[in-house]
């Protein structure tokens, strides 16, 4: 079973990690022309965690480490950060938002369809400001690959693509799913018209 504990005692926790707020960046990424650097996620920096954890990086923006605070009986894992900002992934997927600028949020629970690729159409609230809008998501496979993850894993990748007629947006999401353990270990994905590309790294720590 994964490692959890409550919320409270991962933000105390975390509190030292490196990493700043998401409010911070995303105004820096508005007015940066290169970026924040990036920081390459070793052997040595996951040993010394000690539980599951997450890291997170919009567009050009700073990556944030954010620790699993919880799994509930859907299977959506709760992870936040040392500021407070959360986001909650079924399958990889995040389905909602908490303390982003733009925040999203799933009125059913989506998974993505890697089973059985093909299209999903449910129903999604974007926040600051409210709407209320469909989002299509058409899962296709790309097939296996050799993904250099810490030791070179063996994945499938799987490319959805999102659109909201009603805001004449479209964007490709893109998961690459690990054969060994069937969990997805990275992804690319659009979740708001307002906010740039998010790249997560899932690191899972299995006692």
């Amino acid at each position: 079973m994964i490692k959890f504990l409550a919320v409270l005692i991962f933000t105390l926790i975390i509190s030292s990690c490196s990493g700043i707020s998401y409010q911070q960046v995303y105004p820096l990424l508005k007015q940066a022309t290169v970026g924040a650097p990036d920081f390459i996620v070793t052997q040595e920096f996951i040993n010394k965690k000690k539980f599951s954890f997450i890291k997170a990086r919009f567009g050009k923006g700073r990556p944030v480490i954010m620790v699993l605070a919880g799994v509930d009986d859907s299977n959506i894992f709760q992870w936040i950060s040392a500021k407070g900002e959360m986001l909650y992934t079924l399958n990889g997927k995040v389905i909602r938002s908490y303390g982003l600028p733009f925040n999203i949020s799933y009125l059913r629970n989506v998974s993505p369809v890697f089973n059985t690729p093909g299209l999903i159409k449910t129903p999604l609230k974007l926040m600051n400001p409210n709407a209320y809008v469909t989002n299509n998501l058409l899962t296709t496979s790309e097939g296996i690959e050799t993904l250099n993850f810490i030791n070179p894993i063996k994945v499938k990748k799987y490319i959805i693509r999102s659109t909201i007629n009603e805001l004449n947006w479209s964007k490709e999401n893109i998961y690459y799913l690990d054969l060994n353990t069937n969990y997805v270990i990275k992804t690319t994905q659009y979740l708001h018209p307002n906010l740039p590309k998010l790249e997560i790294e899932f690191y899972f720590k299995f006692s």
